[in-house]
């Protein structure tokens, strides 16, 4: 399963990232590392520096992804 993890450089966001991982998910992760540390993460490889409020970037990244974990410390609404 494809799945995207908010947040997935902070302390429940990374715990969530990595274990998916290890069950053989296809994990893809995203923060803006202003709390959250890379060092967290067990494989940065599908791991994506992104603000979560920058509409256009978030919309074009999510747009292939279906299924969501959001560990976001802040909460942020598009108009």
């Amino acid at each position: 399963m494809k799945i995207l993890v908010t947040g997935a450089a902070g302390f429940i966001g990374s715990w969530v990232f990595n274990l998916l991982s290890k069950k053989g998910h296809k994990v893809y992760g995203v923060d803006n590392l202003k709390r959250g540390k890379l060092s967290n993460l067990n494989n940065k490889k599908n791991f994506f520096k992104l603000d979560l409020t920058n509409e256009k970037d978030v919309k074009s990244f999510i747009k292939k992804k279906r299924t969501f974990y959001h560990h976001n410390s802040f909460s942020h609404t598009y108009k």
